[in-house]
């Protein structure tokens, strides 16, 4: 794939109580060069509307197919099953729903970048061999849930450090660690 992404969305602070809720998302990308990310790069940004962590996740993906281009092959790795159901059937029940705006904005931009793009479904916060064999993800999937995080929390970057940092199995940072050392 030419450009892999991870997205999610989180409540904020003071997520229990609604009228004080901020939810954010963020998206990451890393670009590959053989089996080596080359780059990483992040985008942040605050929802509009009604502030829910299902459209925080929705608007994450929202973030990256503004960024993306037709004719070009996207992997997106995402852990709102809401979201992956939803992109995968662009059926008007969402797009006349609660988040309808967003959906409609979403399925035209489908449209518009074309059937290159895969959306895959994970597990999100990973934290060690176990899990990721247990979820049956790959490493790259868990490295793009964990490095989205940082950029909801308005972070001014992500370093190698942050992404082994959440990760708290050894062998994985060390994995990941020998991987991102061409960053």
């Amino acid at each position: 794939f030419g450009k892999t992404f991870g997205t999610d969305g989180s409540g904020g602070e003071h997520n229990k109580d609604p009228r004080l809720r901020a939810c954010g998302s963020g998206a990451v990308v890393i670009s590959w060069e053989g089996d080596l990310p080359v780059s990483v790069a992040g985008v942040a940004g605050t929802n509009k509307g009604r502030q829910t962590v299902p459209r925080a996740e929705l608007w994450a993906l929202l973030l990256i197919l503004r960024r993306m281009k037709s004719s070009t092959d996207y992997k997106v790795y995402i852990d709102a099953s809401y979201v992956v159901r939803a992109a995968r059937a662009q059926s008007t029940a969402y797009t006349s729903g609660a988040n309808g705006d967003l959906w409609t904005r979403v399925y035209r931009l489908l449209e518009v970048i074309g059937n290159n793009s895969t959306i895959t479904k994970v597990k999100s916060h990973i934290t060690s061999h176990e899990e990721l064999e247990a979820h049956h993800m790959c490493f790259t999937s868990a490295l793009l849930n964990c490095g989205a995080d940082p950029y909801i929390k308005n972070d001014e970057g992500i370093s190698v450090e942050d992404f082994c940092g959440r990760l708290s199995d050894k062998s994985i940072q060390k994995w990941l660690n020998k991987k991102l050392t061409r960053m």
